[in-house]
């Protein structure tokens, strides 16, 4: 229906001389399998998987963002803005303040803000995320000097000392995967709300943290 509607409105750009051709003309509508979205894209990994996928990525360059992701159930997007102001070891917990979002220009940045109000909230942490952290800072102190470091504070960062963004994490993720049989587990299976974690955290203590 979306698509028709949207069809009809460029179609009419086209006639009053706004645009030269219709970009959705030669679109089709995707086709309902009618097999739920539940039954189909969000299915857990077996504990099997898991302990073989933490296994296959443990030497990944964004092993310990997506281990942080797993253990936290945070969202990429507030993983990638975390500073080290937002580890707050005194009160034994993570302040989510922000998470990245784009400019006008699709330029990836750091918000100043998550998502919503719900989003600003204060995460617990274990013994499992404080290991997570440690092994990210001994990583960053690798790097200290490098044209990696002068950036920012932030947590994490990509090969180029860039912000992390999905495309990285699910090429990990891809890489990973391939190991496996399964198929089709992309960054939102370890992110959102609790019962979205598709990685069961307690897989985590099977798995050393990556030591640098």
């Amino acid at each position: 229906m979306v698509l028709k509607v949207l069809k009809i409105i460029l179609n009419d750009a086209v006639n009053d001389d706004v645009i030269i051709k219709n970009p959705a003309a030669g679109v089709k509508a995707l086709k309902d399998s009618g097999v739920k979205a539940t039954e189909s894209y969000h299915r857990a990994l077996e504990e099997r998987e898991q302990e073989c996928f933490m296994s296959q990525i443990r030497n990944d360059f964004y092993y310990e963002f997506i281990a942080l992701l797993i253990a936290t159930g945070m969202r990429q997007g507030e993983a990638s803005a975390l500073t080290w102001t937002d580890i707050d070891c005194r009160q034994n917990v993570i302040h989510i303040t922000k998470t990245v979002t784009y400019d006008e220009d699709g330029r990836i940045k750091i918000g100043d803000s998550p998502k919503s109000d719900a989003g600003q909230r204060d995460i617990p942490m274990n013994d499992t995320i404080k290991d997570i952290l440690k092994s990210q800072q001994r990583k960053c102190g690798l790097l200290q000097g490098t044209n990696v470091m002068h950036f920012s504070d932030r947590v994490f960062f990509t090969v180029y000392g860039s912000i992390v963004n999905s495309h990285s994490i699910n090429r990990s993720i891809t890489n990973a995967l391939k190991e496996l049989d399964a198929k089709g587990i992309h960054i939102e299976h370890f992110t959102a709300q609790p019962c979205g974690i598709h990685l069961q955290p307690d897989i985590l203590s099977k798995v050393e943290i990556c030591k640098l």
